[in-house]
């Protein structure tokens, strides 16, 4: 049985357990109770999309605990930082079906609610040697611990579904391309001025490409090559969710990647669609420009006009038939100009005398 705590109250019978400056009963730790797997995804779901895990991912510990009737569930703990930290806890958790608890070691009772705003205390404590006890207001359990699951690994062993409203994002993106297309597509990006990175993969098996696949990466998708990369065979664009974590085009992950911070800087995590598993790829150490992959072009060099040494008859003779005709008006002083595209013979010039 619980009992509420009451204002101002100090003495709890749970041991750990204690009141904060709002009056508030709180252990060191917190956890949730989950009943299986699938709620534990909704749980991290819910609360990923709502608050990143930084302020509890250090201290988060999921388990699995059997009960004494065989029963397995899993039990979240993590450190208690305040009462607003559990408070959100403890709404993700009910809307998900889950129980929220308080406490420091091995004992955990019931976390405030609408009913009990200060929190519980146990009337009396199980007696036994179990790992875990927990106290509710509708059981009163012992559990004991069977194994601890590791958040990364439960991070990648979740499929990517599809997305509701695919599209492009502001932000980087990794594509993955067969061997054979890989050079084309260098020059493909070099010639359209995109800044791309490339490298190549040690092992393609994974990714069914072939040996030494292509890895790109794009500081954002500019729109003239989406259909190029993600309606080609043998490319795939993954868009990236955070830093070491990407997803294909299409789909999206169940967890907000933004805020789990389990990756590693030397690895990059590929979540294809198509409930394929997780591709976890070693970085090269070694990504260049497109730009320097392509073939060098060489400038022209200027060179000085030769000079041409021929012989006056080599030379085309230029000349302009002139006809010289008498004049009516004054003397004054005498100007020619050249008519082009009439042929005319060649004029004998003879001294003439000025009209009188």
């Amino acid at each position: 049985m619980l009992q509420k705590v009451a204002i101002h109250q100090t003495r709890l019978r749970i041991p750990g357990v204690g009141v904060d400056a709002r009056g508030v009963c709180m252990g060191a730790r917190g956890l949730v109770l989950l009943p299986g797997f699938d709620r534990l995804v909704a749980f991290l779901a819910i609360y990923t999309h709502q608050v990143a895990l930084t302020q509890v991912l250090s201290s988060m510990k999921p388990e699995l605990v059997r009960s004494s009737l065989g029963a397995r569930e899993i039990a979240v703990s993590f450190d208690a930082v305040s009462s607003d930290v559990m408070d959100r806890v403890a709404e993700v958790a009910r809307l998900t079906g889950a129980f929220t608890f308080t406490g420091t070691s091995r004992h955990f009772v019931q976390y405030r609610d609408a009913a009990a705003p200060f929190g519980y205390d146990a009337s009396e404590l199980l007696s036994n040697n179990a790992e875990l006890c927990l106290y509710h207001d509708s059981f009163s359990q012992a559990y004991d611990l069977e194994r601890t699951l590791e958040l990364g690994q439960l991070v990648r062993r979740l499929s990517a579904v599809p997305d509701v409203n695919p599209g492009f994002d502001a932000g980087a993106a990794w594509v993955v391309a067969a061997a054979a297309l890989g050079p084309p597509l260098v020059r493909h990006f070099a010639a359209a001025g995109i800044e791309t990175s490339a490298a190549l993969l040690t092992s393609g098996h994974q990714l069914g490409l072939g040996s030494e696949p292509w890895l790109f990466q794009l500081a954002e998708v500019p729109p003239r090559v989406r259909g190029l990369v993600t309606r080609t065979p043998g490319l795939s664009l993954f868009l990236e969710k955070t830093a070491g974590a990407a997803v294909e085009f299409g789909f999206d992950h169940p967890l907000a990647l933004a805020a789990c911070p389990v990756f590693r800087p030397s690895e990059l995590v590929l979540f294809p669609g198509g409930n394929r598993p997780a591709l976890v790829l070693e970085l090269p150490s070694v990504f260049a420009r497109v730009q320097m992959l392509v073939k060098p072009v060489l400038a022209q060099q200027a060179t000085e006009p030769a000079l041409v040494s021929a012989s006056e008859e080599e030379l085309r003779r230029v000349a302009t038939p002139v006809r010289l005709l008498p004049s009516l008006s004054a003397r004054r002083r005498i100007g020619a100009a050249r008519r082009s595209g009439i042929a005319a013979p060649r004029p004998r010039v003879s001294a003439m005398r000025p009209c009188p």
